[in-house]
């Protein structure tokens, strides 16, 4: 799909990978084809509206790989306000789902901000 790109290779990998200088708008597809390869894929966001937005694209150019989203906490470090409920039951759901992944591995998409 994507030329020059050897998801095979890349996953046949026994250590961790950074892939960079990937054109836009193709992050969805490039995730979905490494996932195929049957390792989680971690993909780090630089914030809550791109990880939105990814998670949305990847629901449409992957629809049968589970995508795991580890939201950012919305407040500061030391800060006297605590984090959101809402936050802390997404962060809380998505380590639980992770423990879930380690105990019967598949494939998978993690989104990290």
């Amino acid at each position: 799909m994507i030329s020059g790109f050897d998801a095979k290779r890349i996953g046949a990998s026994q250590e961790a990978l950074t892939v960079g200088h990937v054109p836009a708008g193709m992050d969805p597809f490039l995730l979905a084809e490494l996932a195929r390869e049957g390792q989680p894929v971690a993909f780090l966001i630089s914030d809550g509206q791109r990880l939105a937005d990814l998670q949305q694209m990847l629901s449409f150019a992957a629809p049968e790989i589970p995508v795991l989203t580890l939201p950012g906490w919305d407040c500061l470090p030391y800060d006297r306000v605590s984090p959101s409920a809402e936050v802390s039951a997404r962060r809380l759901s998505a380590l639980s789902a992770l423990i879930a992944h380690q105990k019967k591995p598949h494939a998978a998409i993690v989104l990290v901000t």
